[in-house]
């Protein structure tokens, strides 16, 4: 009596399509690793770029700028609808800024 069975070579043929399956899926994973970490680096760029214009615009980087609300205003860039956010009084000066290796961070 003889039994049903699978051959080598359809075993072999079905390790091979299992084989490309999991090769395909594994480069697919790699392939979107890359494009997230290309998007995620080309966003960095372009934060970087934003904050050089700005500086370069205003003489100040974003943020470093004591007096900003008396050129844009006290309200510049929160919603009409919305009261603008006060800070706390500062205590102190803060301290002058010193020049890096690329001298970006010094102001004048």
């Amino acid at each position: 009596m003889r039994h049903a069975a699978f051959t080598l070579v359809e075993l072999a043929i079905v390790l091979v399509i299992i084989g490309l399956l999991v090769g395909g899926v594994l480069v697919g994973a790699d392939l979107i690793k890359s494009a997230q970490f290309y998007a995620l680096n080309q966003g960095k760029e372009d934060i970087v770029a934003a904050a050089m214009t700005f500086r370069d615009k205003y003489g100040r980087l974003p943020g470093d700028w004591m007096h900003a609300t008396d050129t844009f205003g006290i309200l510049a860039g929160t919603v009409a609808t919305r009261p603008a956010r006060t800070r706390p009084p500062r205590l102190a000066a803060p301290p002058p800024a010193t020049a890096t290796a690329t001298g970006i961070f010094s102001q004048a």
